[in-house]
């Protein structure tokens, strides 16, 4: 049998941008007759970073002029960061949890946005959506494996290495 409970503590985090108030945890347990043994599910970790993806949208829209035409798109400025927070390292992965993780381990980064974008790609009730996320990179430089199959398989997105001092070339590469 499965029980749920829910736990309301009052958990607060200081973010770039706000505070925000945790308020739900969900706990779910699964008892296994076999074993004995309690699984146990927490899912503050992705709400925090819903709230931390809210916060971090809003800031990105407050420095469009209102008097400028233009177009930003939060979701996909923060899947770029994931996908780079992915292979970062040092002073740069540190700056990069700071705006879009919030203390978030990088597997639950890594599985939230994953999450995120097969929803997105998946959605129902006759919405079709798109998502055209790419890593081009020069290709003087070698990309580790590991890395290129992670934002491949994540974050469904192209990566092709291409020749930066050809910028009429490359800069017509096609999803």
């Amino acid at each position: 049998n499965a029980r749920l409970m829910n736990i309301t503590p009052q958990i607060r985090l200081r973010t770039l941008y706000s505070d925000v108030v945790m308020t739900e945890i969900e706990i779910v347990q699964l008892l296994s007759h076999e074993t004995g043994e309690y699984q146990v599910k927490i899912r503050m970790i992705y709400r925090m970073l819903l709230n931390t993806e809210t916060d971090f949208g809003f800031a990105i829209l407050r420095q469009v002029s209102l008097n400028e035409s233009a177009v930003v798109s939060p979701i996909s400025v923060i899947f770029t960061l994931a996908m780079l927070q992915a292979g970062a390292k040092g002073k740069s992965k540190t700056q990069i949890d700071e705006v879009i993780a919030k203390g978030a381990s990088d597997d639950s980064i890594t599985q939230h946005f994953s999450n995120l974008s097969s929803e997105i790609l998946n959605a129902k009730n006759g919405v079709q959506t798109r998502i055209a996320n790419g890593f081009f990179m020069n290709k003087q430089f070698n990309l580790k494996t590991d890395y290129k199959e992670r934002i491949v398989d994540n974050y469904h997105a192209k990566v092709e290495a291409l020749d930066f001092t050809q910028a009429e070339k490359t800069s017509k590469a096609r999803f």
